[in-house]
């Protein structure tokens, strides 16, 4: 048996476990994303203490759930926050990176902070200049207009 067969049976496990005890209690909440996170955090546990070696597979749930996250913001977000969608997703990314590598890359940590600093500034200028303001759109709208 596989190992990603495994971790498939797992999340499936979860995911009807999760969503029984959802129907029971009349809990609100993403049966798919809890499943998926309960069983990265699982298997980040075990990465950290030896007990598991496949980063791939542990980064490729992990993002899901940075992509997961990020809509659910956008879900209770006004609109005019997608503006953050870029620093946002590749935030998530570099802490799945820095706690998967066990490393951090300072570069990497001063990029995130220019592009949070200018997107936070395109934010809050977009009402005092027609120039912004183009530019804060075409940056909301960069998922929604393709």
């Amino acid at each position: 048996m596989s190992l990603l067969f495994s971790v498939f049976v797992l999340i499936s496990f979860l995911f009807f476990i999760l969503l029984a005890i959802k129907e029971m209690l009349g809990l609100k909440f993403c049966v798919l994303c809890a499943s998926v996170s309960a069983a990265w955090l699982g298997l980040l546990t075990a990465y950290i203490a030896g007990f598991w070696n496949d980063a791939v597979l542990l980064a490729i749930f992990m993002g899901g759930s940075v992509v997961g996250i990020m809509y659910l913001l956008e879900k209770k977000l006004p609109p005019e926050f997608d503006i953050f969608r870029l620093p946002f997703y590749l935030s998530g990314a570099a802490l799945v990176w820095f706690i998967l590598a066990r490393a951090a890359d300072f570069g990497v940590l001063v990029l995130l902070a220019g592009l949070w600093l200018v997107t936070g500034a395109i934010y809050a200028l977009k009402n005092k200049s027609k120039v912004v303001k183009k530019i804060a759109e075409r940056l909301i709208a960069c998922c929604r207009d393709w």
